[in-house]
């Protein structure tokens, strides 16, 4: 799978998403555009928006959120009272930050 990650940017970000996505319900869609609309999402783009992929895909270009930012919706979600979806953010920020890729660690003889 390394292979994909080379293909697509940010490949765990979109998947997270994708999950995400999957736990919106349809109230929960009307709450974030009701909060959004007008400040992030002019109204007549708010029709357009009617899946979570395509709100969470216009954010993304807006830069509201984004690879390394889910700040804004893990806040939005706390906001609404919305424990689930915080969760979900808060896990995936946490685990992502703890995955640290670095140099092996240097073994010296005998340590082992």
């Amino acid at each position: 799978m390394a292979g994909l990650s080379k293909k697509i940017p940010d490949l765990e970000d979109r998947i997270f998403t994708v999950k995400l996505s999957r736990q919106i319900t349809a109230q929960d869609m009307e709450e974030l555009k009701y909060v959004l609309a007008s400040p992030v999402i002019p109204n007549s783009k708010m029709e357009t928006l009617n899946i979570p992929l395509k709100l969470f895909y216009y954010l993304k270009n807006l830069q509201f959120v984004g690879p390394n930012n889910l700040e804004n919706m893990k806040e939005l979600f706390q906001r609404l009272e919305n424990p689930t979806l915080y969760q979900m953010i808060t896990n995936f920020t946490r685990d992502r930050d703890n995955q640290t890729v670095g140099p092996f660690p240097r073994f010296v003889a005998g340590e082992l």
